[in-house]
């Protein structure tokens, strides 16, 4: 029994362990509340110009409408663009 009580102990040791050096690289989200303005990164969103490399890098500024999540946010979009109006926060950038 003492044995389990040991292993448990050094099991939790490496998993604190491995958390701090990871936490270590994780970058805190920017908190943004509804009625904020942001820009919306272009990356994966498809436009009609003919190369990308001189194609805008944000579009925007846009209105975010709902916090869907922590992570997730609804944004207030003209109806010229014909894409889904919920983004990631890292897609995202402050205004």
């Amino acid at each position: 029994m003492d044995i389990h009580k040991e292993l448990k102990e050094e099991i939790h040791k490496a998993q604190e362990q491995y958390k701090y050096y990871a936490d270590k690289h994780c970058v805190q989200n920017p908190s943004y509340q509804i009625g904020d303005k942001v820009w919306l990164l272009r990356n994966n969103l498809q436009t009609s110009r003919p190369c990308a490399k001189l194609d805008h890098q944000r579009f925007g500024p846009f209105t975010i409408l709902a916090k869907i999540n922590r992570v997730t946010f609804k944004l207030l979009l003209p109806s010229t663009m014909r894409i889904h109006p919920v983004f990631h926060v890292s897609m995202l950038e402050p205004y």
